[in-house]
C-alpha cells in the first residue's frame, strides 16, 4: 500500500528471533519488505539471546531486557550476528 501511493516506509524487523526458528521465517520478512520497496532496519529484541538454539553468547543463560545490560563486546557479537541478513 504504500509504494503503491509512493510513501516510502522503514520497517524495523527483530533478527534474533531466528536464533532460535532458523533463518528462513526472517529471511522471508526482510524479503517481503525489500520486495515492497521499503527499508529494512535492526531492532533487537534481546530477549531472544537465550533462546538460542546454538548459544549466541557464551554464558548468557538468564533473561535481560534491554542492550545496556549487555556489555559492549555482547553487544558487538550479537549485532555481528544479525548483519549478515
Amino acid at each position: 500500500m504504500l509504494r503503491d501511493h509512493g510513501i516510502p516506509g522503514t520497517f524495523f524487523v527483530e533478527p534474533l528471533f531466528a536464533t532460535r526458528f532458523g533463518s528462513q521465517p526472517l529471511q522471508e520478512i526482510v524479503g517481503l519488505v525489500r520486495a515492497g520497496g521499503q527499508e529494512v532496519q535492526l531492532h533487537l529484541h534481546t530477549e531472544w539471546v537465550d533462546e538460542a538454539r546454538t548459544p549466541l553468547l557464551p554464558g548468557a543463560r538468564a533473561k535481560r531486557q534491554y542492550l545496556h545490560h549487555f556489555s559492549l563486546e555482547e553487544q558487538r557479537r550479537s549485532s555481528r550476528w544479525v548483519a549478515r541478513f
